[in-house]
């Protein structure tokens, strides 16, 4: 299943999914089905949608998982929440104390040396060559002085040692091996001897080392096949298994157990074809490759072995096993499907960048024609062009990587533009650079300002520089602090957003000369490039140079960006205020933006009639464009819904209860408040009177002034007819 980008490919697996895992079908299928991709990104994206649907019986392997949703499905979780068989814990305990035992046994054997001690040799003599085992302990007169301390040496030993004579003798092995004299050898001899027992200790060491390996991994995989067991039940029971690449490498014997019959290869494209047929199984019976052959191929270490380099044509080691298949021709009996309407792209701007130069049957969907206009920019596709310089990376791990200062200011200036005019949702902007040290400056300036978000792969690359970004973490954030996707374009596959701003890095060099355009002139890279904007795409870069370099694609694209009308390509950013569509402004310097919109739309009064009645005084801004966060400081029009007098308050504040200023306020009391408010005339019944008041004590008798407030309405009235009579 083959076709161009946006055109579905990743939601016509899932329905196969659906058609496969029906009950009418899941009869005719043994086993689950096995789902495999080259990254754990592409691989979570899958399942995700997988649930969604309601397909919940998947089992996940391996830990690369950075979904929340997929996490729960991981296969050592699921073996964790199982009840196991009571008899699979002492099984285990007594495995671990036999494995215990070989790893002492092993620790506590001599390693081998070049000069062997006593300790080494002496079991062995002992047992094969005892004869000169007893010469060694059992020293006699005949051979050395009587025995001493050495502490103590006395006359007659220092004479035998100040008068030894050492032998010269030079006798092969054979006749030592049958005198026991060792005290009478030469140096040469003892050390013929001495090399000989060196060689049979260690070849008992490595024989009983190998004996000791054997029993520990027979051992090992007893308990690996105990895990094994309880693993292989879940998998059986389950409907679907995900697994990347290298799981599926890691857990073969396991998969081969369980003998799934059909399996599914997103991405597969991407995949090296090693990969795919290592994945195979002698039970399959149904393989389905997902994919699109003009994007990325599969990543070697060695270029020169790859398809975009001259040597590498004659090896083509980067061919991935569905690229083969896909243009095998009348060759290949497998069967192909092409799907070709893509729902992605923006009709004709986007969309014919890459219909006139990879896929020429591309079909357009109904929805790309809906797309509303990028607010706050002349033109929905943009190549803006600059002669400013590259330079080389200063940092030491982005060896070969380019930066491009200029690019780096104008991306972040543009994201912040861009946010200013509305788009402030995490699948708003995304950034894409072919070059991981562009990508870190890139970084580095956005998040002043914003949450940068990064791919796993991405930080994978560059978790060194990450240690070092870590210190300025506690850095401020500007008050624009929204998420912005920032991406290597090689980690970008599969995915969109609607607005890409695109920083291509390669420009002249400082010495004027003109330099290579690297990664991009690979079509598969430039393929995705170009195909992962929905609504609007702004490449920065130099046409010329592009054109030059790359006469398939590029070439093609800068030409048909110069001949629309009116063009799509020049020097700066056209920026237009959404409010007042006559003004308009070149951008040809990041610092212009600030200097021509300060707030995303132009100089003008936005004067926008306002909920309130009032127009907004602001000056024209683009971010906020229902004005639903904007405080008008006009002084308030509305009436008091009872009295009707006039808030005084400014518009953006609650009116709140009447302050409107009344000379007295009569409380039930009969006592008055002076100077008192609107409000309080309203609810006098619940005022509390502070004036004080004469009552007689219930006990003694005995009167005391006490405040009005501390009685209730009632026993005011009561008091009050009290002190009348």
């Amino acid at each position: 299943l083959t076709g161009p980008p946006g055109t579905g490919k990743t939601v016509v697996g899932i329905e196969i999914m659906k058609v496969l895992l029906a009950k009418e079908n899941r009869k005719t299928i043994s086993g689950p089905i096995l789902i495999i991709c080259f990254t754990n990104h592409a691989l979570d994206k899958f399942l995700e949608h997988l649930l969604d649907e309601n397909i919940k019986n998947i089992v996940r392997l391996g830990a690369g998982t950075q979904s929340e949703k997929i996490k729960d499905f991981n296969l050592e979780v699921l073996s964790e929440n199982r009840a196991h068989n009571k008899k699979i814990p002492y099984s285990m305990a007594v495995l671990n104390r036999e494995l215990k035992s070989i790893e002492d046994a092993v620790n506590d054997m001599t390693l081998y040396r070049r000069w062997m001690t006593w300790d080494d040799i002496q079991e062995y003599l002992m047992i094969k060559e005892n004869s000169f085992y007893e010469k060694f302990i059992c020293v006699i007169s005949d051979d050395l002085p009587k025995s001493y301390d050495e502490l103590q040496i006395d006359y007659e030993t220092t004479q035998w040692i100040e008068n030894y004579n050492e032998p010269k003798s030079d006798r092969p092995l054979s006749l030592l091996l049958n005198d026991y004299s060792i005290w009478q050898m030469s140096r040469s001899e003892r050390q013929r001897l001495h090399d000989y027992w060196r060689t049979k200790v260690h070849k008992e060491f490595v024989e009983k080392l190998s004996k000791l390996q054997k029993r520990y991994e027979e051992k090992r995989k007893e308990m690996n096949n105990i895990y094994d067991s309880a693993s292989r039940q879940i998998l059986l029971e389950s409907d679907v298994i995900g697994a990347t690449t290298n799981e599926v490498a890691r857990y073969q014997d396991l998969i081969r157990s369980i003998k799934p019959e059909i399996i599914i290869c997103e991405e597969a494209g991407q995949i090296l074809e090693a990969h795919v047929l290592g994945a195979l199984t002698p039970s399959t019976q149904h393989l389905i490759l997902i994919g699109d052959h003009n994007q990325l191929r599969p990543r070697i270490s060695t270029f020169s072995l790859g398809m975009d380099s001259k040597t590498g044509r004659n090896y083509q080691l980067d061919k991935s096993l569905f690229e083969r298949l896909v243009n095998s021709g009348r060759t290949s009996k497998v069967e192909k499907t092409q799907l070709l309407t893509q729902r992605r792209m923006r009709k004709g701007e986007i969309s014919d960048l890459i219909r006139y130069t990879l896929y020429p049957n591309l079909i357009d969907g109904e929805n790309t024609a809906k797309y509303s206009n990028i607010r706050g920019a002349q033109h929905n596709v943009y190549f803006i062009d600059h002669r400013h310089p590259e330079d080389k990376s200063d940092s030491d791990l982005a060896i070969q990587s380019y930066v491009n200062t200029y690019e780096v200011k104008m991306v972040v200036e543009m994201v912040k533009y861009f946010v200013r005019n509305g788009y402030t949702k995490p699948e708003d902007i995304t950034v894409l650079t072919p070059y991981l040290g562009q990508m870190m400056k890139i970084k580095e300036a956005l998040a002043k300002s914003f949450v940068v978000i990064i791919d796993e792969r991405d930080a994978q690359d560059i978790i060194e520089m990450e240690e070092e970004q870590k210190e300025n973490d506690n850095d401020k954030k500007g008050k624009l602090n929204h998420q912005v996707t920032l991406r290597a374009i090689d980690n970008f596959q599969g995915e969109e957003a609607n607005i890409v701003i695109v920083s291509l890095v390669r420009n002249v060099s400082k010495s004027g000369d003109y330099d290579s355009i690297g990664f991009l002139k690979s079509s598969n890279r430039s393929n995705v490039l170009l195909s992962r904007a929905r609504e609007g795409m702004y490449l920065i870069g130099n046409s010329e140079l592009m054109a030059t370099k790359s006469e398939d694609i590029w070439n093609p694209v800068i030409k048909m960006l110069k001949t629309r009308n009116p063009p799509q390509i020049g020097f700066g950013m056209p920026i237009v205020c959404d409010q007042h569509p006559d003004y308009k402004n070149i951008i040809t310097e990041p610092e212009q933006f600030k200097q021509f919109s300060p707030d995303g739309g132009c100089h003008k009064k936005c004067q926008v009639m306002l909920n309130c009645g009032h127009e907004c005084t602001y000056k024209c801004h683009s971010d906020d464009p229902k004005h639903i966060e904007i405080k008008c400081f006009q002084p308030c029009r509305k009436p008091q819904p009872v009295c009707c007098h006039t808030c005084p308050k400014p518009c953006f504040e609650t009116c709140g209860r009447c302050e409107y200023p009344i000379s007295k306020v009569k409380l039930p009391c009969d006592h008055e408040i002076q100077n008192g408010r609107c409000w309080q005339n309203q609810d006098k019944e619940r005022l509390y009177c502070i004036e004080l008041v004469t009552k007689k004590l219930l006990n003694c008798e005995h009167y005391k002034e006490i405040q009005v407030r501390n009685f209730s309405l009632s026993t005011v009235v009561t008091l009050l007819i009290i002190f009348l009579i």
